[in-house]
């Protein structure tokens, strides 16, 4: 508790609310990004996030508990059919290399939700758009009773939201590896659109 209470001066001579959020700034951002601190959401809230990279129009936030953003067809049941409703005639060999299964009866093709993230993320682009949507699994270990609504009202606003956990601090080694793990495929097409914009502009 100590670790994410304690407010901390960063090598960038900025007081941080923590030491988590010091020590990342100091590891991934200073002297790296331009950057800033508390930057408001233009969302017309109160709401701030905890960094923003200015150069990769991205937002950061440092969680204090464990906690994930799935897609919600990760969260079924093995029993619960998911309907590929975007699979037609010329689609049919690429999703049966992903195992789906063809209903002679109703005239479409599904699959189950069997643990292979791999196989479910490739077929997610003929999912339904509801079974596509973010869920919001958490610990219940949140510092502040209602810290997981405020999170979760942040993330509806923008998806474009890097989460960091201290574990993913630990374990990776620079930012680009956090992006790279962390980042959906919202954040992902932001940013790939941005560099290729800068690519253009030379």
């Amino acid at each position: 508790m100590e670790y994410y209470g304690n407010a901390t001066r960063g090598k960038d001579g900025r007081n941080y609310k923590s030491q988590f959020e010091a020590d990342f700034c100091n590891k991934f951002l200073y002297q790296k990004y331009s950057y800033e601190y508390e930057k408001p959401y233009n969302d017309g809230s109160r709401r701030k996030s905890d960094f923003y990279l200015n150069d990769l129009d991205l937002y950061i936030e440092c969680v204090y508990h464990n906690f994930k953003i799935v897609p919600k067809y990760l969260t079924y049941d093995s029993k619960v059919k998911i309907v590929l409703e975007k699979c037609f005639y010329d689609d049919r060999f690429e999703v049966k290399k992903f195992k789906a299964k063809w209903d002679e009866n109703k005239k479409h093709w599904w699959t189950t939700n069997d643990g292979n993230e791999h196989r479910l993320d490739a077929l997610s682009k003929f999912m339904k758009e509801q079974d596509k949507e973010s869920f919001f699994i958490s610990d219940g270990k949140a510092l502040k009773e209602d810290y997981d609504i405020d999170f979760f009202k942040k993330l509806q606003f923008d998806p474009s939201i890097i989460i960091v956990t201290y574990e993913d601090s630990q374990n990776c080694k620079d930012m680009n590896r956090i992006i790279l793990q962390k980042a959906n495929n919202n954040c992902m097409r932001n940013l790939v659109s941005r560099y290729v914009a800068k690519m253009r502009r030379g």
